[in-house]
């Protein structure tokens, strides 16, 4: 309800009020496309992630992406698209389930990938960001499903039934050129070919492997954690080429993989346990085509989902501390790094600064994470303020969500510059069969010399006409009466 102009989040960041260096060119500036990340980190009152963050390299400043269609969902999944443009981002169906979903940058348009379907099965997108692969249950039958790929541009699906059961399959990734995928089943990996529907066993393994594949050497990497040997095959015959025994000197359990298309380096994200079994940390390490191991220092702490290659061979990533991670995998030394701090609390300093007046009875209520609450005279919350991304002269209401009607618009002069408001008129999605309908009120500043607004609204409140002039007056008070310290 109240994220609606969250939907505005398409993001360019610039270096404003934060304590970082700043680099003399901005990714405004640059002449290459602006390099972006997206991670994740959980509300404060919370013990999972709920909310979806971008960041745009070199500018080391974050918004929100926090859609409706996101609002307090369990987000346990979320890869960028090579284009930058979409998100595929898994939503907790029940503690070890997902639904999937691909999103565009600002949290709109969601398009539902898969039905329900195990944790494990993770969408992934073809190098060139055209299409999306990923492995979904049948309908029909719980025990079968189907490999599909998703056609972004045309919004069209492809399906192959699988053979096997569901419950034995999981890690798709693309392969060369999106001829097809490889795919895990019955401690398999097997190989799709899109034009003749042929699957193909190209290795067989006991226990767990990860995999990942290179397009310039054609080459395929298989972590066995099992046999704690790293297997390099052909990737036009699919044979073994070398294999590096005793990789890793611990026991380890690997959980995903990535390669640079154009590179020569691989990375794995691993678990070590010592000898008795007991966890010890979950780092990255990058393998080359020479079988070379290495560790990235500091990558126990990286967000694996936002981990990027920018280079062909560095890459970048975010850590739970909110710092944006650098690494050279080019370098002999022990995988140097540098780091930069994230501004995600530029939000949070605009809002601290910001003088609110409210009717009598009413307060604010500072949280400490990026919204204040406004709460009536019944100590009940009944609006908030937070800070969204905005552009200078952007639609007003060219990105209302479905079930929403625009009642009355107008401009508003405040201290802090002009305005705007909407009332809108809401109602549940049509399959609720939920004929109810309510009111939300929305307030929109933006904030001179940046693509930042205040967002300030109010309710659910009742649909009558009584409410809604009410309600009107109480948002253009407070809007007549903000100002900055």
């Amino acid at each position: 309800m109240r994220k609606l102009f969250l939907f505005l989040t398409m993001v360019m960041f610039f270096l404003t009020s934060c304590d970082v260096v700043k680099l003399k060119e901005s990714s405004t500036t640059r002449k290459e496309p602006p390099i972006r990340l997206v991670f994740s980190l959980p509300n404060s009152s919370e013990d999972f992630d709920n909310t979806l963050y971008t960041v745009l390299l070199y500018d080391s400043n974050s918004n929100k992406i926090a859609s409706e269609f996101l609002k307090n969902k369990r987000i346990g999944y979320y890869k960028l698209s090579p284009r930058q443009d979409k998100i595929v981002v898994g939503i907790h169906y029940d503690a070890a389930s997902f639904e999937y979903y691909v999103i565009n940058i600002d949290g709109s348009a969601p398009e539902r990938l898969t039905l329900p379907v195990r944790d494990g099965i993770y969408p992934v997108w073809s190098n060139d960001g055209e299409y999306i692969y990923g492995i979904s249950p049948d309908s029909l039958n719980a025990k079968s499903g189907y490999i599909f790929s998703y056609d972004v541009n045309k919004g069209t699906f492809e399906k192959y039934p699988l053979e096997g059961e569901i419950n034995s399959c999981g890690k798709i990734k693309p392969y060369f050129n999106n001829k097809g995928v490889l795919f895990i089943c019955d401690n398999k990996i097997n190989y799709l070919n899109f034009e003749n529907k042929v699957v193909k066993p190209v290795y067989s393994f006991n226990g767990s492997v990860t995999y990942g594949s290179l397009d310039k050497s054609r080459t395929i990497f298989v972590l066995n954690d099992e046999k704690n040997c790293l297997d390099v095959l052909d990737g036009n015959n699919f044979k073994i080429i070398k294999t590096y025994k005793n990789i890793l000197k611990y026991k380890f359990y690997s959980l995903d993989s990535m390669a640079f298309p154009d590179g020569e380096h691989v990375i794995f994200k691993i678990y070590k346990y010592d000898d008795k079994g007991n966890f010890i940390e979950a780092p990255i390490v990058s393998v080359d085509l020479n079988g070379n191991v290495r560790e990235l220092k500091e990558s126990d702490n990286l967000e694996w989902n936002s981990v990027k290659f920018i280079s062909e061979r560095k890459l970048a990533g975010v850590s739970r501390a909110e710092k944006v991670l650098f690494y050279d995998l080019n370098s002999f030394q022990d995988m140097p790094y540098m780091e930069t701090v994230l501004c995600r609390n530029n939000e949070i300093g605009y809002l601290k600064k910001l003088k609110i007046a409210l009717p009598n009875g009413w307060k604010e209520k500072f949280t400490g994470g990026n919204e204040v609450y406004i709460l009536n005279s019944k100590d009940e919350i009944n609006g908030g303020i937070y800070v969204i991304s905005y552009y200078k002269d952007q639609y007003f209401g060219g990105f209302l969500l479905n079930h929403s009607e625009l009642l009355k618009k107008e401009d508003i002069k405040t201290p802090i510059g002009e305005g705007k408001i909407a009332v809108l008129r809401r109602s549940p999605p049509a399959a609720s069969n939920d004929p109810t309908t309510y009111i939300e009120i929305f307030g929109i500043i933006p904030i001179a010399d940046n693509d930042l607004a205040y967002c300030i609204w109010l309710g659910p409140l009742k649909d009558d006409v009584k409410t809604i002039n009410e309600a009107v007056r109480i948002m253009e008070y407070m809007m007549k009466n903000l100002n900055t310290m």
